[in-house]
């Protein structure tokens, strides 16, 4: 399978959905527990959503909105940027290289995590990226540098333009 952003987005956008209707069952046998009406198509340990009124390609576009929406928010955009490239980072450190609050950055990590994008080390506690974390991380990595390098060269002589029209 080709490795490719947008595959990379849906594989995480999977695992957010996925992590949310297994949430959803678990919920929902817990609350039929002792019940003695509770469905036969919920018996046989299968999500069975109604897909005419929610198509894949609706609830598709909802996971992978959030997932993007979660992934460019300037701060998780930073913590991805800081996890591209290392192998796993603790907390604690995370949050000294980015002077964040760790209580702050690891509400942000478990959404990130959520999300497909960040995973964490049980063994160890440290935090690294997924495969699309990654592939997102170098995608923000390349445009910044791109609109930084174009900032530098045409910024100032929009400046320049500006000061010539106020004298005309």
């Amino acid at each position: 399978m080709e490795n490719s952003l947008a595959v990379n987005l849906a594989d995480a956008s999977w695992q957010r959905l996925r992590s949310m209707a297994l949430a959803t069952e678990r919920y929902e046998n817990f609350v039929a527990l002792g019940s003695s009406n509770m469905s036969d198509d919920k018996s046989n340990g299968k999500w069975t959503p109604n897909l005419k009124i929610n198509p894949p390609e609706a609830l598709a576009l909802d996971y992978l909105s959030m997932t993007i929406r979660d992934a460019f928010e300037r701060e998780n955009s930073e913590i991805m940027l800081q996890l591209s490239g290392t192998e796993q980072i603790q907390p604690l450190a995370l949050s000294e290289k980015l002077g964040m609050a760790e209580l702050s950055l690891r509400e942000r990590l478990g959404n990130l995590s959520q999300c497909g994008l960040v995973m964490k080390n049980l063994e160890s506690g440290g935090y690294l990226l997924t495969d699309a974390g990654d592939a997102v991380a170098n995608l923000i990595r390349d445009a910044v540098t791109n609109l930084s390098l174009r900032i530098e060269k045409e910024l100032p002589e929009l400046n320049i333009k500006k000061e010539e029209l106020k004298h005309c």
